[in-house]
């Protein structure tokens, strides 16, 4: 359990994938528009990311290295991530209505994600086990979410600010993405 949690809190904090990583920094700038879409990518990212992580993980270890498809993980991981998406979007669609027509648009762009990709090939390598798996995704997807609701927020307060010409859009984002980054490099000693 001090495992998880241990991963679970790294992820989100020290290990941020947007911050350490630079991954899925681009549909983070992307979607800080508007709050509610913001909100609905992060539920679209804690209910897919983990389940793509688990599933990867044990498709790799039960089919691709045993069978020496290494040559083929990239291909193979592309089509679960693209499958699970759908999946996942006729699974919310019979459970949520409501739910279903807030993410329903979302959902198919999270299968082409940088995210979720690059969550699974950065943890995949470290073999440790299906709990850390699940923690690995789901860690990420909160965090991924933390930093996607502080860039919306400081993109909202930045909306009435005077700023010279050449720093407005996304120059001003991006220096905010680096105070943001900076932020975080408080907790990369915790963990």
């Amino acid at each position: 359990m001090s495992d998880f949690l241990l991963i679970l809190f790294s992820t989100v904090f020290a290990n941020n994938i947007i911050i350490q990583h630079l991954v899925g920094a681009d549909p983070a700038l992307a979607m800080q528009r508007r709050e509610q879409v913001a909100i609905d990518v992060s539920l679209v990212m804690v209910l897919l990311l983990p389940l793509v992580t688990l599933s990867a993980y044990l498709l790799h270890s039960l089919v691709i290295l045993p069978l020496q498809l290494d040559h083929l993980w990239l291909l193979i991981l592309v089509m679960l991530i693209l499958c699970l998406a759908m999946l996942l979007k006729i699974v919310i669609r019979h459970v949520s209505k409501s739910l279903s027509d807030r993410i329903n648009d979302l959902l198919p762009y999270a299968g082409i994600n940088t995210t979720v990709l690059g969550t699974v090939l950065l943890f995949l390598p470290s073999k440790t086990g299906i709990i850390h798996a699940f923690a690995y995704g789901l860690g990420t997807a909160f965090g991924f979410g933390l930093v996607l609701l502080l860039l919306t927020a400081v993109s909202e307060r930045l909306e009435g600010a005077e700023a010279p010409a050449p720093f407005r859009g996304m120059p001003l984002h991006l220096i905010s993405l680096a105070i943001v980054a900076m932020a975080f490099q408080g907790f990369a000693g915790m963990f």
